[in-house]
């Protein structure tokens, strides 16, 4: 299923298990996703977009944003998530078990991940960006982070947690060595 939006649309896609959706949006647009079990989702979005993907179980889901985009995404046990962010972004990720979840900012992104059990999260920032993380028992955390940013890791039991920083950060949290 291929959908390609223009200025200021409003697309739903629901699919069914093992859809391939793609969705190519211009600015302003809303969209939202409602998939089914092992589905593969992937939104290329213009400025200004607001993308909303809440997925089934074992699902692909890869967004590709640009300045200024709102980016929800609320996964399910197993999924694979992957977002590449723009200037100014707003990423917000509600996992589950076992979720994958690679989050590439850029310039003054705000970046929320509350993640479930055994989560892997890896967080790759650019200039002045705010990271919080919420993780759950068993997490595995990274964090890359560049001038200026806000970090901040809420930990539970046996997590992993790396923060690499660069000049003027300000990191919080409980850190553990690898």
């Amino acid at each position: 299923m291929s959908v390609h939006s223009k200025d200021g649309d409003k697309v739903k896609v629901n699919t069914d298990d093992g859809d391939k959706v793609k969705v190519s949006t211009e600015y302003g647009d809303t969209i939202k996703v409602n998939t089914e079990d092992c589905d593969k989702v992937k939104v290329n979005t213009e400025d200004g977009d607001k993308v909303k993907v809440n997925t089934e179980d074992g699902d692909k889901v890869k967004v590709n944003t640009e300045d200024g985009d709102k980016v929800k995404v609320n996964t399910e046990d197993g999924d694979n998530v992957k977002v590449n962010t723009d200037d100014g972004d707003k990423v917000k990720g509600n996992t589950e078990d076992g979720d994958t979840n690679k989050v590439n900012t850029e310039d003054c992104d705000k970046v929320k991940v509350n993640t479930e059990d055994g989560d892997k999260v890896k967080v790759i920032t650019e200039d002045g960006d705010k990271v919080k993380v919420n993780t759950e028992d068993g997490d595995n955390v990274k964090v890359n982070t560049d001038d200026g940013d806000k970090v901040k890791v809420n930990t539970e039991d046996g997590d992993k947690v790396k923060v690499n920083t660069e000049d003027g950060d300000n990191g919080k949290g409980k850190y553990r060595r690898w």
